[in-house]
């Protein structure tokens, strides 16, 4: 395995930065470059240029087919930082280079308004956060915890109604753009480690829950995986990480095909896509940059048996994710073994209804029961590798589809009078790829993502009551339909939250004064 390098790399000129930022298809990234660059330049931080082309390539990757390209603007032009709000030389030459890029000819009013509305939540959610951090994220402050302690130390869910309100009085752009600036801290080794360590509580904290919460579950799942990993490299187990990544590559090289491939038949057809990205930045580029994603995604399958086409999505698990968990239980890869993890290329089939989750599943685990190259195989927290689990009319629904031979041999039920309804099982390939396959309706899936079973309220490792469950579950979906305001492309892609504009409004002021007053520095000095 190849550590994440963030070494130092050699200075670039002005035509390679820009040349670099050009490959992200924002039309103004020219402009916002030119800038960052002569920033750059004229205070000798090389570093924010390596930082902006990184968090550029994270926000292509995990959020590139959702926000508009001029979102590469702000990654660059985010790095020029202010250093007070006080009337000095410095603050106004700052304040200038925005303001060169809000009055710039090619820059259209409305892409400046949302540039500067987006600079202007992130000022914003930092804030809040520093408030946030100082009034309960930690028990104590990072300084004083002891060293050999820190890597250790739990994470506290960020306040859900808090959440609600941040999300609420922010372009969600810019929260997904914060995310990935949060994943890139991860990643970079040469930074101090109260810094990482602060990452690693914000990623886990804040902006993975809040990922999850908008559906970006692969980027959700990258920043949870590198906060582990951080926290266990730390706490003295490199070699496990390496273990752990060197199974999770041999399983991304098989890949979700080779499960697919097994249980369709020769007439039948079905696709496989992956939601992340493919990287811009290249080996070549030199800035220190090496990076493998999760890898996740959606499926269809057509099947001749009911003539329909089954979709859902897919996932291989985290390295992080996995490491953790067999730490946790003493797992092992060998799968010989009763207690070697099961759900490690995950598949979520999602259904109209029970009666259709019901049909689908007695098809599909009667055609792992009839493979040669599949085999069932219990997860080591099961007994039987076909788990039913729900209230008992859902048990009674799904049971009457499946044959009796599998249920009488491989299926367990688990009755529960309230909470998640999902049918699943687990198998094994000839090749060695350990499956998961559950199926859900589509309820079943958001009540899971936004509802009272939501995976937040799991993490956050405490009890809740029924009326807090429906409260903050409201919380959940308000969140969540702030991404309906997200678009790619079109005129509704500058849409802005009325919050930020009335921030962006006082950004751009203090931008075109810090213009003003540069110059009128400038002539003072003559």
């Amino acid at each position: 395995m190849e550590k994440n390098s963030t070494n130092k790399f050699e200075t670039l000129d002005k035509n390679q930065f820009k040349s670099i930022a050009s490959r992200f298809d924002s039309p103004t990234a020219d402009v916002a470059s030119d800038i960052l660059f002569d920033y750059a330049e004229k205070y000798q931080d090389q570093e924010c240029l390596k930082r902006a082309l990184r968090v550029s390539d994270l926000t292509h990757k995990f959020a590139g087919q959702l926000v508009p390209n001029e979102v590469i603007d702000v990654c660059l032009l985010e790095n020029i930082t202010s250093v007070s709000t006080n009337n000095s030389p410095e603050y106004n030459e700052k304040n200038k280079y925005f303001a060169e890029y809000y009055t710039n000819p090619r820059v259209s009013v409305e892409q400046a308004d949302f540039v500067s509305s987006m600079l202007a939540d992130i000022d914003y959610i930092e804030q809040e956060f520093i408030v946030y951090e100082n009034n309960g994220l930690l028990e104590e402050p990072l300084d004083k915890i002891e060293t050999d302690k820190l890597w250790s130390y739990e994470s506290r869910i960020y306040p859900i109604e808090d959440m609600a309100n941040l999300a609420t009085n922010c372009n969600i752009e810019s929260m997904m753009l914060k995310s990935c600036e949060c994943l890139e801290s991860l990643l970079d080794e040469d930074k101090e480690i109260s810094e990482r360590i602060n990452s690693v509580l914000r990623a886990e904290s804040f902006y993975a829950p809040m990922c999850e919460i908008l559906g970006l579950d692969a980027l959700a799942m990258e920043l949870r995986s590198q906060a582990i990993q951080l926290r266990y490299r730390n706490l003295g187990d490199e070699s496990g990480i390496l273990d752990t990544w060197d199974f999770c590559e041999k399983m991304k090289e098989l890949g979700p095909e080779k499960f697919i491939d097994k249980i369709l038949k020769p007439d039948e057809d079905g696709s496989i896509s992956d939601v992340v990205g493919d990287s811009i930045l290249t080996p070549e580029d030199n800035i220190g940059y090496k990076y493998e994603s999760v890898r996740s995604g959606e499926f269809a399958l057509e099947f001749n048996d009911n003539d329909r086409v089954l979709v859902g999505n897919w996932r291989l698990k985290s390295v992080g994710s996995l490491h953790e968990k067999s730490c946790k239980n003493n797992y092992t890869f060998d799968y010989q073994e009763k207690n070697a993890p099961m759900d490690i290329m995950g598949f979520t089939l999602i259904d109209e209804n029970f009666e259709k989750v019901a049909e689908d599943f007695a098809m599909l685990t009667r055609r792992v029961s009839d493979s040669d190259e599949i085999n069932f195989k219990s997860a080591p927290s099961k007994d039987k590798p076909v788990i039913i689990q729900g209230d008992s009319d859902y048990v009674q629904i799904i049971s009457s589809k499946l044959d009796d031979d599998i249920l009488d041999n491989y299926v367990q039920i688990i009755e529960k009078d309230k909470g998640y309804r999902v049918s699943k099982f687990t198998c094994l390939t000839e090749d060695g790829v350990p499956v998961e396959m559950q199926f859900m309706t589509v309820d079943d899936r958001k009540d899971g993502r936004i509802g009272t079973s939501a995976h937040i309220f799991h993490k956050s490792k405490r009890a809740y009551s029924e009326d807090e469950l429906d409260k903050y579950s409201n919380y959940l979906g308000q969140i969540h339909r702030r991404k309906q305001h997200v678009s790619k492309s079109g005129p509704e892609r500058f849409g802005k939250n009325p919050h930020s504009e009335s921030r962006n409004e006082l950004a751009k002021k203090i931008a075109y004064f810090g213009l003003v007053n540069h110059y009128q520095d400038i002539e003072s000095q003559d």
